[in-house]
């Protein structure tokens, strides 16, 4: 049984107390007096009065009653429907475009046709509703207050405030991630001032000291860098082992190092970084069975000897290397974490390793041993001699 017009008039004014357009209330007359139409609603008008308050605007309850009875059976449902309109409200900030959004020319083939020729529907924006300031075309204030609410927690958590209006829209425009939105305030000089800026200090402090000693200090940057990309206790050393520079400020470098100058002394019996440069060093050869002699050989050829005794006693000058090139060439082994017996191996491959004591220790047949070619004044023979340094 239908309604009398006094009903329907009723009706069309409880609604269009919910629709501020002009002409609200003529709009509801005309559609409850088509009877289909009327049919329709009595089944279907309190969802569209709950689907047109539901989304980021406040629908036009008469446009969206009469956009989904002249679509029935085209859509899946009339929420479904009040949000492809929500959406297209968005999109094109306007009731034509919301409608050609839901079907090619259908916003302006219902505004030419009554009821809805003349009518001027207003844009009901709900909190959040409406199109955001400052932001492109299409981006609803919702949109974007949901966005500055996961940018504010952001901000919250590397900063310890909430981001202005202007923070987010930059943010939103750049399309920057979480992740690098993240890197750029915790890189922030704002950051060093933060009680999460102390926290990373503290404990790539504790890191650096430990590796370190009192001997290198970290920069705020450079903390900020590593919190930045989540550096481990295991990440800090790898860093520092990738920059010699640094590596050498550490105390595993100073113990490697030690190692190798006591492995130089060994060998060569002196500490080359205790040297003031290149000493002369003046040693006395004596052989069993011969005696010290002013010596009568010629001039430079066979010092101490004699003609008659070549390799007899005498003295044989050593020029010690310079003391510049022996700590550039152990700071180097130490660098390259090179254990003793490495560094033992590229001494004796070394042009100055002849000079060595141990050099002048090994005995005829003995090359083999130290994996060189040396002759009994503990030089290299001919074409034995490796590459050096």
């Amino acid at each position: 049984m239908g309604l009398s017009k006094s009903e329907l008039n009723t009706i069309a004014h409880i609604l269009s107390s919910t629709n501020h357009s002009k002409g609200s209330k003529d709009i509801w007359t005309k559609l409850f007096q088509n009877k289909d139409f009327h049919a329709w609603w009595l089944a279907h008008g309190q969802q569209v009065v709950t689907a047109s308050q539901a989304g980021t605007t406040r629908l036009d309850s008469a446009i969206l009653a009469l956009a989904a009875y002249r679509l029935r059976g085209n859509y899946g449902s009339i929420n479904s429907l009040a949000h492809q309109l929500d959406v297209g409200l968005e999109h094109s900030g306007g009731w034509i475009g919301a409608l050609n959004h839901l079907k090619a020319g259908f916003g302006n083939a219902l505004f030419k046709s009554s009821p809805l020729k003349g009518y001027k529907p207003t844009f009901y924006a709900t909190q959040g509703g409406g199109q955001a300031s400052g932001l492109p075309a299409g981006i609803s204030n919702h949109d974007f207050t949901v966005y500055w609410g996961q940018v504010n927690d952001v901000y919250q958590t590397w900063l310890g405030r909430k981001a202005t209006h202007g923070e987010a829209a930059k943010a939103f425009k750049s399309g920057i991630s979480w992740h690098a939105l993240q890197q750029q305030l915790i890189m922030s000089k704002e950051f060093t001032h933060t009680r999460r800026y102390q926290q990373a200090s503290d404990y790539y402090g504790l890191i650096n000291a430990q590796l370190m000693g009192d001997n290198y200090k970290l920069k705020p940057k450079q903390i900020q860098s590593f919190l930045a990309h989540n550096y481990s206790a295991g990440d800090f050393r790898a860093w520092v082992y990738r920059h010699p520079t640094i590596y050498e400020h550490s105390n595993k470098f100073r113990q490697n190092r030690a190692s190798l100058v006591n492995q130089f002394i060994q060998m060569f019996g002196y500490d080359p970084t205790n040297s003031q440069g290149p000493v002369k060093e003046v040693k006395t050869q004596a052989q069993a069975g011969a005696k010290a002699g002013p010596g009568t050989g010629p001039k430079g050829n066979h010092p101490g000897g004699t003609n008659n005794n070549p390799g007899g006693p005498g003295v044989v000058e050593t020029l010690k290397p310079m003391t510049s090139n022996l700590v550039a060439l152990i700071n180097h082994a130490a660098r390259n974490f090179q254990t003793p017996d490495q560094f033992a191996a590229l001494l004796r491959h070394q042009s100055f390793y002849g000079a060595s004591l141990e050099a002048q220790r090994i005995k005829p047949g003995q090359e083999a041993t130290y994996g060189l070619g040396l002759n009994s004044q503990g030089r290299h023979l001919s074409g034995s001699a490796p590459a050096t340094f």
